[in-house]
């Protein structure tokens, strides 16, 4: 897998984890964001909160998305995880799928690993019986890996076991340490700037071999790529939330408003991204007007995000009508704009239209949401 496949791998980990978590949500099928030990769920399990934990037993799959996300019990099917940090303590028998600002994994895995995060940490005592394979900023290995592995990583520190072979792709600035305490059993190949500090105590099968990093392989673009990419989904996916439990009307109305009057609603996003500035800077040459000149600033930068979360909802509900997807007919609002909200950035990554897209979609949420706040408005005069 080159450095490419690997970050198209992520990125449909990321899709895959996020529609899973949306369908899990949907149709009400969220579980008590806390499972005490000495508990047992027949079946699958189901958390989406500030705060997971399922220190409990599960016969199922855990799904969970939150801004701490600890796994301690014994799960016997896979686990697929959205969270700001998370640990896995617990033993599981299938699959580890992990997003999140902080990973540990301190536990036993029967199948595979898949992570991405800016830090990620396979603890020692930490087991993996299949293949692993992630993304992140900072990697330390301290556990056992019977298969390979292949990472992209910022620096990578291995010091535990991998029984296969080891890829690893780093930035220009980035550092692979391998201490004494390490075990390689199979090949070792890396792609770095620098060449790789090996002790003397590692033990290796043969030694590591350094390839040439691409051209195309800019300081940190490709490992902060990714990271960007998790940083402005997960930070829209909040705003989503806030927006739909304060205002779920209004949300659905601007969704719907953008879809029942494109041209519209676009022509007046255009008119506001050029007279906004205008203002603020007539405003802001006279001291009277410095203040509205501020808050119509604050306006302009908060209506750049709310706008994005406004395309997310018009295309997820737009999707949602279609007769193909009577699936998805019964999902509730917020894994509604999810799924808006990740299929809009699929389309806007695609090279040289991408940009233009995303202006022009960006225009058009904006316009349907001005629209709906000027009826809104209308309705107190």
């Amino acid at each position: 897998m080159n450095y490419v496949s690997l970050r198209r791998y992520v990125v449909g980990l990321f899709a895959l984890v996020l529609l899973l978590v949306a369908w899990s949500v949907s149709a009400g099928r969220v579980d008590d964001s806390r499972l005490p030990a000495g508990e047992t769920v027949q079946g699958n399990f189901y958390a989406s909160s500030y705060q997971v934990e399922a220190a409990g037993k599960v016969e199922g799959d855990v799904y969970a998305v939150g801004g701490t996300v600890v796994v301690s019990g014994e799960v016997e099917g896979d686990v697929l995880v959205l969270g700001g940090k998370v640990r896995i303590t617990g033993p599981v028998v299938g699959s580890l799928r992990v997003l999140g600002g902080e990973v540990e994994l301190a536990s036993s895995v029967g199948r595979n690993v898949s992570m991405a995060g800016g830090k990620l940490l396979l603890a020692p005592g930490s087991y993996v019986v299949g293949n692993v394979i992630v993304a992140a900023g900072e990697l330390e290995l301290h556990g056992t890996i019977e298969g390979g592995i292949e990472a992209a990583a910022g620096s990578a520190v291995i010091a535990g076991e991998v029984q296969g072979p080891v890829e690893l792709w780093l930035d220009r600035q980035g550092t692979v340490t391998i201490l004494d305490t390490a075990v390689l059993g199979s090949t070792f190949r890396y792609r770095a700037a620098r060449v790789a500090k090996v002790a003397a105590g590692a033990t290796l099968a043969q030694v590591p071999e350094q390839l040439q990093l691409p051209m195309y392989h800019s300081p940190r673009t490709q490992v902060g790529w990714w990271l960007g990419e998790l940083a402005w989904f997960f930070g829209l996916a909040v705003l989503a939330m806030v927006l739909i439990y304060l205002l779920p009307r209004k949300v659905q109305e601007v969704a719907e408003e953008a879809l029942a009057k494109p041209w519209p609603s676009l022509g007046w996003g255009a008119a506001w991204l050029v007279l906004a500035p205008i203002g603020v800077i007539v405003l802001g040459i006279t001291i009277i007007g410095l203040p509205l000149a501020l808050v119509l600033t604050a306006l302009y930068i908060i209506g750049l995000f709310v706008a994005q979360v406004a395309v997310g909802a018009a295309v997820g509900w737009y999707v949602r009508s279609l007769p193909t997807f009577q699936a998805i007919q019964s999902w509730k609002l917020f894994p509604v704009v999810l799924m808006g909200l990740l299929l809009y950035r699929l389309v806007t990554a695609v090279p040289y239209i991408g940009s233009l897209v995303a202006l022009v979609a960006l225009l058009w949420g904006w316009g349907a949401l001005l629209r709906v706040q000027r009826r809104t408005l209308a309705t107190f005069s």
